[in-house]
């Protein structure tokens, strides 16, 4: 109930402030702090007592933190207001004056609607126990005792609206009872607010769980509730004005306050209706947002999953297949070995080492795809020149992919950039090694390296079969393969490119491809030229 949430904070203290001016108005004796309007009957002093006590009582109740003595405290404030109240009925019951009335002050008799000097009404007697006994049961644990607590506030507050529409309309109800003194029109207030204080300090559950403003139901009666009230008593007064100024007849002004209460309540309804349908198409479309979300996120991870499910499945082959040849070599040497001849001894240790080779490419490829993720990746940066980087990592190219012609075309100078070489040559050597894995036996694979504004462009062209359009974008991703390059029955994981991807970033450069679908392609990367040291080629 976030509207009525400050209630309790609010009307415990117009309680104690409403008490607290009455009081000083019988200490000073000034009518006006004791009646707040001129010829009204006044608060009677013990009255003004129970309003600051049930107040305080209700402030120390809706406390955020309540202290530990706070309960105790507030358990104590009803109970001197209970007894303040049940001695005043005893005195209305059985004629009986033990002279509470006037202990701490005086009122001369004869006072305008009261029946005996200093004695508060029966009728706010009444309501003093209730409201009292409402706090102290308002956070019983069990329903019976926390439902009673409900039930005397809502009495309450169905006796103070109906002692306030008596001051308003003129007439003697509830707030004048016969003989017996009046309640004050400050009281016929606090007696509406305090209830609604109270009723606001309990959880949405039994009397309060239909005005609880978290669902539509409670939100459309605390926007029904007050607009009804507030606007049939005004009408109701301006009715009765125009009956008594002789506007028109009794007979009439009634007739016109059935019909203008129907046309209200129509209105009023028409526009919570209106509300609640806003809400609920809000609610829709907030719901059919959700479950679109939803929706994605499952597929979302259900394509994950199956990348995952795929990568287990491929690191499992790419795992074996390494160790397979490391043990089916081994095994040769160890049950052949007198028999085997020297040549063929080192060629299963080539073996052997190639496979080695293979598996720890492929384990390294993992690890830094993994610190990539994290962001843990360090790069060792030195100043290093790319031109020689790349003629290294194309030398060694040419010794082992024997079956390729590997071209290479540096710049007239040395380019020497803040960078870490191992990664540099890591992305080099991926990207020479995808040229020669995707391309036919007997072709050329072009590896250049020029200045391209202020940057260093590194570009590696194959023959081979190329990429299509669409897959040119996705290229890059982990695992991911074109259609036209699993023809190829090419070995690997696919991480080649996704690691070369990440390593060009943290470099804060960029990676590209462009291919022709049987042609070949063409992978560029940039590095940028911070800090570049560029002379010529010394003789």
């Amino acid at each position: 109930m976030r509207v009525l949430r400050p209630m309790p904070l609010v009307a415990g203290a117009l309680s104690c402030a409403v008490g607290l001016i009455v009081i000083v108005g019988w200490f000073t004796s000034i009518p006006i702090l004791t009646s707040f309007l001129s010829d009204a009957v006044s608060m009677k002093f013990n009255a003004a007592l129970c309003f600051v006590f049930i107040g305080a009582a209700l402030l120390l109740s809706s406390l955020p933190v309540p202290r530990r003595a706070a309960p105790g405290v507030s358990l104590a404030f009803c109970a001197v207001a209970i007894a303040i109240s049940v001695i005043t009925l005893f005195e209305y019951a059985f004629d009986w004056s033990p002279g509470i009335d006037l202990l701490i002050v005086s009122e001369p008799p004869g006072a305008q609607y009261t029946a005996s000097p200093g004695r508060m009404p029966p009728q706010a007697a009444f309501n003093f126990i209730l409201l009292s006994l409402s706090l102290v049961l308002m956070n019983h644990p069990r329903r019976r005792w926390w439902l009673t607590s409900q039930i005397m506030a809502y009495i309450v507050s169905v006796l103070g609206l109906i002692t306030l529409e008596d001051y308003v309309f003129g007439v003697e109800g509830l707030h004048g009872l016969g003989v017996y003194t009046h309640i004050a029109l400050p009281g016929a207030v606090i007696f509406l607010l305090l209830p609604v204080g109270i009723l606001a300090c309990h959880p949405p559950r039994g009397l309060t769980l239909p005005f609880s403003g978290s669902s539509a139901g409670g939100r459309m009666a605390l926007y029904l509730l007050p607009a009804i009230v507030v606007v049939i008593t005004v009408l109701n007064v301006v009715i009765h004005a125009g009956m008594d100024a002789g506007f028109f007849t009794e007979s009439l002004g009634h007739a016109m306050l059935v019909v203008s209460s129907i046309l209200i309540l129509t209105l009023v309804i028409s526009i919570a209706s209106l509300r609640l349908s806003t809400a609920d198409e809000r609610r829709r479309r907030a719901e059919n947002e959700v479950l679109s979300l939803m929706t994605r996120k499952v597929n979302e991870l259900e394509q994950l999953d199956q990348m995952k499910t795929n990568m287990i499945s491929v690191v499992s082959h790419e795992l074996r297949t390494p160790l397979a040849i490391i043990k089916g070599y081994s095994t040769m040497l160890l049950k052949y070995n007198k028999t085997l001849g020297d040549e063929e001894k080192v060629d299963c240790l080539e073996k052997i080492d190639q496979a080695t080779d293979r598996q720890a490419r492929l384990v390294d490829h993992l690890i830094d795809l993994s610190r990539l993720e994290a962001g843990l990746l360090h790069l060792d940066r030195i100043m290093t020149s790319v031109a020689g980087l790349i003629g290294d990592a194309v030398t060694e190219a040419r010794l082992i992919y024997k079956d390729h012609t590997i071209n290479y075309a540096p710049t007239d100078g040395v380019l020497e950039l803040n960078i870490d070489p191992r990664r540099i040559r890591q992305v080099i050597d991926n990207l020479i090694n995808n040229a020669v894995k995707y391309s036919p036996t007997g072709t050329t694979i072009d590896v250049r390296v020029s200045v391209d504004g202020r940057a260093v462009l590194v570009s590696i062209s194959d023959q081979g079969v190329g990429i299509p359009q669409d897959a040119l974008e996705r290229v890059f991703d982990r695992s991911f393969r074109a259609k036209e390059r699993l023809s190829s029955h090419v070995d690997g994981l696919g991480l080649g490119l996704n690691l070369c991807r990440g390593l060009v970033n943290a470099h804060g450069g960029r990676i590209w491809v462009e291919s022709v679908i049987g042609k070949g392609s063409t992978f560029y990367f940039t590095l940028p030229i911070e800090g570049v040291d560029r002379h010529e080629k010394r003789s």
